[in-house]
């Protein structure tokens, strides 16, 4: 819960996740900054709501569905989120 903003968390009855071979139980749910990679500000962040929480499974899971809702796109070729036709930030894949 460390990485969730402070008084966020949420709890949530064991919801199961398919993690590979693996499955994990999400826990609950709150909110959290990620830093971005924004051409004219290097300390810009992303709010991100309704982060799920899992111990032991180190990673940011974005839903795409959600994105799109709140009028986000992503440009797939460049690795772009875009917003209006305009370029918000870059994502990197890492790790395969």
């Amino acid at each position: 819960m460390n990485n969730l903003l402070p008084g966020t968390f949420r709890p949530y009855k064991p919801e199961p996740f398919f993690a590979g071979d693996q499955i994990l139980y999400i826990q609950g749910y709150g909110e959290r900054h990620i830093p971005i990679d924004h051409r004219y500000n290097p300390k810009a962040l992303f709010h991100l709501r309704e982060v799920t929480y899992m111990p032991n499974f180190i990673t940011n899971v974005v839903s795409h569905k959600r994105l799109k809702a709140a009028s986000y796109r992503l440009d797939d070729e460049r690795n772009i989120i875009t917003q209006d036709n305009g370029d918000i930030f870059r994502i990197h894949e890492m790790y395969g």
